[in-house]
């Protein structure tokens, strides 16, 4: 250190400010490089928490559409279950919805011989207006083998299109999210009578839902070809729901072929 110091006092002031601004130079390069290293560091370890966010997101997204081929989606509508007794029904509508006694209606399909109890409910989903709830006990079993939910002007004159619309789109969106096989699904298919079949599907249980919306735009009072008065017309808008225990055979009166 004393041979370095002896050194470094014989040199002229300008080598020494030389010296001095070298080592500054220097040490910014290395300040520089360091801190060149550090981002790079820092970068990497940023872009693999960026693609184990991005991993971590598209498998939750894969989890939610995860298809349930070998599932069972639909086995009735709430508490009621598919192969219920009607005291079981009975129980399941009063457990869901506190409706009982006279107040669920009774009625009978005469061609089919089945057994329909009927109940309204109102908001079934937020907003949703009225609507009407048909369970069907099977001619055979007398057991639930079918529910019938419906919306729109039949159950509740003033409902509009776009109220029915935004239940449709509801109902759509949660459907899709069971993981329905896409083998076994129709979406947004217009049928022969001019309905749309918004959603259908199957499970591996052979259960169905349909979820079909359709719609009459009405027409003005008139006259008809004989110059005759004719009223109007007032447009409607149905959205029928249906969940079927076996919608290929079901429990119903049917004669056989051949038999008269």
């Amino acid at each position: 250190m004393k041979n370095m110091s002896e050194w470094f006092a014989k040199l002229s002031t300008e080598e020494k400010t030389k010296m001095f601004r070298r080592g500054l130079i220097i040490g910014l390069l290395a300040c520089a490089g360091l801190g060149f290293l550090i981002w790079k560091m820092n970068e990497g370890v940023g872009i693999a928490a960026q693609n184990d966010q991005v991993a971590e997101t598209n498998e939750s997204a894969r989890a939610k559409t995860t298809v349930n081929s070998s599932a069972t989606l639909i086995d009735g509508f709430r508490s009621a279950k598919f192969g219920d007794d009607e005291d079981a029904v009975r129980a399941a509508i009063k457990k869901d919805f506190g409706i009982s006694g006279d107040d669920i209606k009774v009625l009978t399909n005469a061609s089919l011989r089945t057994r329909l109890l009927m109940i309204r409910v109102k908001d079934l989903l937020p907003d949703s207006g009225n609507s009407q709830i048909i369970y069907t006990l099977g001619y055979k079993s007398k057991a639930l083998f079918h529910v019938y939910v419906l919306w729109g002007t039949p159950v509740s004159p003033d409902a509009t299109a776009v109220s029915i619309a935004k239940t449709a789109i509801s109902l759509k969106s949660y459907f899709n999210s069971l993981g329905f096989d896409p083998k076994k699904t129709i979406r947004d298919r217009k049928l022969k009578n001019g309905a749309i079949l918004s959603f259908h599907g199957s499970d591996a249980a052979g259960h169905s839902v349909d979820l079909i919306y359709n719609e009459n735009k009405g027409k003005p009072a008139g006259k008809d070809a004989n110059g005759k008065e004719t009223p109007a017309i007032k447009p409607t808008y149905t959205l029928r729901l249906a969940y079927s225990k076996d919608p290929k055979n079901p429990d119903v009166f049917e004669i056989d072929k051949g038999q008269f």
